[in-house]
This record gives C-alpha cells, sequence and structure tokens, in this order.
C-alpha cells in the first residue's frame, strides 16, 4: 500500500515538473494567495461590512477576476488549462511566446501552485489512488472542522496533531520539512520523495530560481549537518536553522499508518 502510495506521489511531482503548455515544458511557476487574504484584512480594517466582504470573497474564489486563480491551490490540469484560456482572452500566442515570457505571464495572473498547496495535493492524490482522501483529511490539523480540504491547507494543516518530529537521521520518502517564521509560525513545507536508491526533497519555493515547483537531490541529514540539495536565494543554512528550532522533520500520522 505505501508502496503505491508513493507512486501516485513521485508521479503526481513529475506533473507539476512538466507542464506542457503551447509548445514548452515548465515547472509551476509559484503563487500564494497573499494578495487575497491581505485585501479582506484591509476591508476589515477599514470598516467595510462583513456581507460586502464576504461578496467580494466569493467573488475571487469563483474565479470572477481575472487574477490569482485557484489561489496557489490548484491541480496540474487546472493550472494548463488556465493558462490557455486566459492566453486565449488576452491574445497571448502561445506558439510564439518563450518559455520565460510563459512564465511570467502566468505569474502576472497567479496562476501557479503555493508550498502547501504542493504538499496537500501530493497527499491527496496519493490518496485518492487507494481512495483514502477522508481518511487523509480526517488526519490532518485543520482550524475548523467545518473548512477542510485543499483551500485550507496552509503549513500549519501538515505541523499540528496530524505528524509527530522525527530525528533527520529517520528522514524518509514521503516525510515533510517544516519551517517557522521568526515569530514560531509554520510558514514552509516540503516533502521527501525517493527515485532509486537517492532521497529528493519537493517543494514549491521562492527561494530557488526560477522560483516554483523543484526537485533537489538531498545530499546529508544528520543531528550535525543538514543540506537539503539546494542553496537558498535567502541565504539560509539548514544546519543552523534546525539547531535553532525553526526547521524540523516530521511524519504524517496517516503515512506512518500505511
Amino acid at each position: 500500500m505505501i508502496t503505491d502510495f508513493a507512486e501516485a506521489v513521485s508521479a503526481r511531482v513529475n506533473e507539476y515538473l512538466n507542464l506542457r503548455i503551447g509548445r514548452h515544458t515548465i515547472a509551476a511557476p509559484y503563487f500564494a494567495n497573499y494578495i487575497g487574504m491581505m485585501f479582506v484584512q484591509l476591508m476589515r480594517d477599514h470598516g467595510v461590512a462583513e456581507e460586502s466582504i464576504q461578496k467580494m470573497s466569493a467573488a475571487y474564489k469563483n474565479k470572477e477576476v481575472p487574477f490569482g486563480w485557484y489561489r496557489g491551490k490548484g491541480t496540474p490540469e487546472e493550472i494548463i488549462n488556465t493558462t490557455k484560456e486566459l492566453a486565449d482572452f488576452y491574445g497571448l500566442d502561445l506558439a510564439a511566446v518563450t518559455s520565460e515570457g510563459l512564465v511570467e505571464f502566468m505569474k502576472f495572473y497567479g496562476i501557479g501552485i503555493d508550498c502547501s498547496g504542493f504538499v496537500y495535493e501530493l497527499l491527496r492524490y496519493g490518496a485518492e489512488s487507494l481512495d483514502m482522501v477522508d481518511q487523509l483529511n480526517d488526519s490532518l490539523s485543520w482550524i475548523d472542522p467545518e473548512k477542510v480540504g485543499r483551500d485550507y491547507a496552509g503549513t500549519f494543516v501538515f505541523a499540528g496533531e496530524g505528524s509527530q518530529v522525527i530525528s533527520p537521521n529517520d528522514v524518509a520518502a514521503l516525510d515533510l520539512v517544516i519551517t517557522k517564521d521568526k515569530n514560531a509560525k509554520y510558514d514552509h513545507v516540503g516533502m521527501f520523495i525517493k527515485e532509486g536508491e537517492e532521497l529528493y526533497l519537493v517543494q514549491s519555493t521562492l527561494a530557488l530560481l526560477p522560483t516554483g515547483v523543484s526537485k533537489s537531490k538531498v545530499k546529508t541529514l544528520s543531528q550535525d549537518k543538514i543540506d537539503l540539495g539546494y542553496e537558498s536565494n535567502f541565504g539560509s543554512d539548514h544546519t543552523k536553522m534546525y539547531r535553532e528550532g525553526v526547521l524540523e522533520f516530521r511524519r504524517l500520522k496517516f503515512i506512518d499508518a500505511l
């Protein structure tokens, strides 16, 4: 069972890494729904009626605006189809555009995937292959039990009681790496997969160029040194982060039970 799950996850990773749009094959860009959330808070801060805020939020969620589609939670199929639809609407010739131009077009309109949306979709896809999506959702740490699913999948969902901290020495395929910000709030999540005997970290991030979905071959994982196989744009030292307690390795209880 765990083998089938892991194979489904790896297949989904490759779909995010190889989106075929027009004449190009690209990795899914990074997009997070910060603007939508900040706009809602701005309206509340300035006394806008809650009914009006909810109407605006519904319009945003129902894609009545030409940006932020799927709000960083899109599947590969949705990302591809939305890009084609918007390209047609705005007259972008997908047969002529460069790969760089295509990615910038997608980022401009908020077409992409954020870190938690990416990890959740990998897990959901794997669980779907086993007909266990409900069990997966029941195992995660949602803030509101009435708000469950990809639209509500933040990093915190994977960091609560639904998982346990493990030693870097024990990391295996399907385990997670999670980081915290300066206020000790969980702010990023990535997942480990295995190909052959090699361990890789897959994530959607701003910490690498090009930004978005990436796969990095893990170099070192031990109590003394951590090298996740990539150098962050932000100068992050993973060993230092681990020692300071802002980088954790976690194993989902759902995975452990498979």
